[in-house]
């Protein structure tokens, strides 16, 4: 099902940048 890997890559690339995005405004890069 190709459909269904690009959703998870998408979704995990989603998540990521939401993710990303959340600690750079809270100026927070300690794990």
């Amino acid at each position: 099902m190709t459909i269904g890997i690009i959703c998870f890559v998408a979704g995990f690339i989603t998540a990521w940048g939401i993710s990303a995005l959340c600690n750079a405004g809270r100026g927070n890069w300690n794990e």
